[in-house]
């Protein structure tokens, strides 16, 4: 399935467990707000907060995963999953996620990164944290042990792409996005823009220097080859057989 709706069958939400891998900072919750929010009851949504909380539950009753979890929960679950996931352009998100993490300070919140950001400047912090959307699409426990730097990880996350996820989105298409995955589910679906999240006070990517944008495409090479794969993706439809993750 890619976001054109292009699909062979339609999955039924009881049929399967759709996970959503949610990259920070890539339109996610935007996304729960225009199709998860209007679709399925809270009751059937499972809040993801580490394995250890997706093995001690029995997820045959729920729909939907919510939570910033990586490809590969597939292997704690009995149930049939569905993955769907949305890229950002790589400058872009970067510089998104630096700023919302600088901003993430409260008497009741803090980044558990802040301090990294307090401390580095964009491309610095970029070069320690390198590839965030590949290391997530990757699979566990592949991108904890090999560097991020490492083209197996590459390879690991466009095989992904192909192979094992049903949606494969980019935030500059969301609602396209959202329309795939209502249609394919028969669901509902409502575009909206959340803003709570939105990021604040933050320069455009043709607001860095030419020596800030270049660290950063030196930094995110892997993601950058990685949402140009996406793209492609985007017009070219998977095989069922493919998508669904027993």
């Amino acid at each position: 399935m890619t976001i054109d709706g292009t699909s062979h069958h339609c999955c039924g939400s009881r049929d399967v467990l759709f996970v959503l891998t949610h990259i920070p900072k890539t339109g996610g919750t935007s996304f729960k707000r225009s199709v998860i929010d209007l679709n399925v009851t809270q009751d059937r949504v499972f809040k993801y907060s580490g394995i250890r909380s997706f093995l001690s539950n029995d997820l045959g009753r729920y729909d939907f995963v919510d939570g910033h979890c990586e490809f590969g929960i597939h292997r704690f679950c009995s149930k049939r999953v569905t993955y769907g996931v949305i890229l950002r352009e790589p400058i872009d998100h970067a510089i998104s996620l630096y700023h919302f993490i600088q901003q993430s300070e409260s008497a009741r919140y803090q980044h558990p990164l802040l301090k990294a950001t307090k401390e580095k400047s964009l491309v610095e912090f970029m070069y320690e944290y390198r590839n965030p959307q590949t290391k997530v699409v990757a699979v566990f426990p592949w991108n904890r042990l090999l560097p991020r730097t490492s083209s197996i990880l590459l390879k690991l996350a466009m095989m992904h792409l192909s192979k094992c996820y049903q949606f494969v989105g980019t935030l500059d298409r969301i609602v396209d996005f959202e329309k795939a995955v209502a249609k394919s589910f028969n669901w509902r679906v409502q575009p909206v823009y959340e803003t709570s999240k939105k990021t604040a006070l933050r320069p455009k990517v043709d607001e860095l220097s030419v020596v800030e944008q270049e660290g950063l495409r030196s930094a995110l090479s892997l993601d950058i080859k990685l949402y140009e794969y996406a793209r492609s993706l985007e017009k070219a439809p998977l095989v069922e057989s493919d998508a669904i993750v027993p």
